[in-house]
Order: C-alpha cells, then structure tokens, then sequence
C-alpha cells in the first residue's frame, strides 16, 4: 500500500471551511454534535437549537469523525482513503493522512492522542504517528478482506478489528517498540456475517460486536468466549456501543430503527423508530438520558431514551448521514468551567505589568506576544 503525508500549508487545498473562522475561538462547546456524511461534509450542531454552525468540507464521502481527549483536533476519514486532521480552533486542514488503495471505513486516536489508527476496504489497519506524519505500522490482519473498523482498548494496549470474513480479531501492541506491528491473541468467531464494528467496554475486560447476521455479540476480551447475544432486528446491525456506566448497550439497524439493550440480560428496553432509511448509528449523550442516530436519510435525530420520543432532527445534510456523536469531552460543562477560568487569567495577565516574558497562575502560563499588554495563554 502506497502511504503518503500531506502537512497542509494554505495554499490549493481540497479542504475548506464553509462559514467565516470568526467564532473558532469559542471552541469547545458543550453540547456540540458531531456529524459526517457521504456529501463529503463534517457539521458543527447545536444540540439544543437544532443550528448548524460549521461545516467542514473534503472531497471524499466522510465515513467516521473523531475528537481528541483535549478536544483541540478533529479527526476524519473519508472514502476516498484520506484521514484529515483538523486544528478546530482554526478550522483548518492542518494534515492528511493518504493511504493509496481502499477507501477508510474508520480513524481514531490513540488514548494518549499521539497515534491515529486507521481501518480500510483494502483490509489493512494502519498506526500513523500523526504529528510527524510517520507510519509506524501497516497491518493486514484480515488477508484480503474489507477491514471494517479497528479501535484501541481504553488502556492503549490491545486493538480489536473487524472484518467481512465475519471474525473479531485482537491484537497486542508493542509498548517497546512503536514500530513492530500489533501480535494476534485471539481470533473472535461466532458471526456469519460481516462484522461491521467492535469497541471495548469503558472497563476494557468485554467487547461490543455488530454484524451482518442482524445481531449484536458480546464477548470476554480475555478468553474470547460470546457471552451474549442481542437478537431483535431485522436487517444488519451497522453499530453497537456501550453506555458510559457499561448497563446498556444501544444498536442502529438497517431495519431503520435503533434499540436499546440492558447488557446484562440482552433484554430490549426500547425501540426507536422515525427514520425512513437505514439507521448507520447510533450513541448516548452525555449519560442515559438521550441518544442520537443518524442514517441514510440524511438525517440525525435526538431521542429520548425513556419514551423513545424524537426531540429533534437535524437535516441539512445533502447525502447518507454515516456518523454522529457528541465528544465526551464537549457533554458537560466542564469546558465552560474551563474556558470560564482561563478567560479570567487572562483579564488578570493583562492587567499586570508585563516586565517578563513569560508568567504562571494554576495551571494557566501566559507569554508576552508583540505589545506589552498583549498575552497568549497555554494550559
């Protein structure tokens, strides 16, 4: 596979950003959803207005976004084999990341956010470390079949992948050497369809199948042994994911409909119907209390997980609506609170005298940058 880096430099670039830059700097915002679709746009909603905000634009169909754990870098993978990497504040493309052959399914960060792990048609999942453009491995792990998504267990240690020869299959890093690709522990069978995606539990010790054989499996991470089975739809399941307390499981379907799962019992609690096509996915926000999906009818939509209600739908997409999540680190009001306390360092910095280059209050250093009451804060 021909893999090439591309570090963005302004000029003729495939990427742009629909809206004017003014307003990046308000980045992040809680409540923020996160959606991608085959119309090659990623957008930027309000939860609760239903107001798109931003919208970022590729060439290639979006498959899946990603948000970073300090919420500063937008990470996308498109169909066309490109992963950009997005600078949110600035709203810019600031890296591509290109493999040759096969469109990507999936990317996402490493748990320390130094790697990027990407998922392709042409069955190869690929570690990238990002900041320097550097491949540190290339792993064909399903022979020559569709890998459909690889992600990383929550400690960075393991990597799970899935594929269209219907198996889970788990993987050990290196932590001694970066660039030694991944060692098989296990192969998970029980599938006899494609299997279209696997995550790990917050705790690390289960893992979250869906597939093609309409059902979604559960599995020990460390004996590989199925220990339950959700049967309830009727057409492939396309995506299954934990709750964050690891209780409920939540699937989206081709049958047009979400459900969710007690995950101790596999017993379904509730279905969500309202789509007019295939539901793509499917993913809790901020808790229990709602989920969002969004499917091939361009659409995502909010729910309310107990009366199955719809809240709201957001629809200016112009194509299949392939992805949609709110960023753990943009649901609560802990950015605010954040944002709330640099804002204040920085009404303070600028009323100091600036007789030094660079000064500290907490966790906030402020540099002097051109006139003597001008500042620029880090954390």
């Amino acid at each position: 596979m021909d893999l090439s880096v591309n570090e963005r430099d302004g000029s003729s670039m495939a990427f742009a950003m629909t809206s004017s830059q003014r307003g990046w700097s308000r980045w992040p915002r809680p409540g923020t959803l996160l959606t991608c679709s085959y119309d090659g746009t990623t957008k930027f909603w309000s939860i609760s207005t239903g107001r798109c905000w931003r919208s970022l634009k590729q060439e290639g169909p979006v498959m899946s976004v990603a948000v970073s754990s300090d919420g500063r870098y937008l990470l996308t993978a498109a169909y066309d084999g490109v992963a950009a990497l997005w600078c949110v504040a600035r709203g810019e493309a600031i890296r591509t990341l290109k493999g040759q052959e096969g469109g990507l399914y999936t990317a996402v960060f490493s748990p320390n956010g130094q790697s990027v792990l990407t998922a392709s048609a042409h069955g190869a999942a690929c570690m990238w470390r990002w900041r320097i453009g550097k491949v540190q491995w290339l792993l064909k792990g399903h022979e020559d079949n569709y890998m459909r998504s690889a992600t990383f267990s929550p400690d960075g240690e393991t990597i799970v992948t899935t594929s269209s020869d219907c198996s889970l299959r788990i993987w050990q890093l290196d932590s001694s050497d970066e660039s030694r690709a991944p060692v098989l522990l296990r192969t998970l069978e029980g599938h006899y369809g494609w299997v279209n995606t696997a995550v790990f539990s917050p705790s690390g010790d289960q893992i979250l199948s869906a597939a093609a054989d309409k059902t979604a499996r559960l599995w020990s991470a460390s004996t590989g042994a199925c220990l339950l089975t959700f049967t309830g739809h009727w057409a492939y399941v396309r995506s299954a994911v934990f709750s964050p307390q690891q209780t409920m499981v939540l699937t989206a379907s081709a049958d047009w409909t979400a459900k969710l799962w007690n995950s101790q019992t596999a017993t379904c609690i509730q279905t969500f119907t309202g789509h007019s096509q295939w539901v793509n996915m499917a993913s809790f926000v901020n808790g229990l209390a709602k989920i969002v999906t969004c499917s091939r009818d361009n659409s995502a939509r909010l729910w309310d997980t107990k009366t199955g209600a719809c809240l709201r739908v957001y629809d200016e997409h112009s194509d299949f609506v392939m992805w949609a999540m709110v960023p753990a680190t943009l649901a609560t009001k802990d950015y605010k609170d954040q944002r709330r306390k640099i804002k204040a360092s920085q009404r303070r910095w600028i009323a100091k005298a600036a007789s030094i280059d660079w000064q500290k209050d907490g966790s906030v250093w402020a540099r002097r940058c051109g006139s003597q009451s001008n500042y620029q804060l880090y954390q």
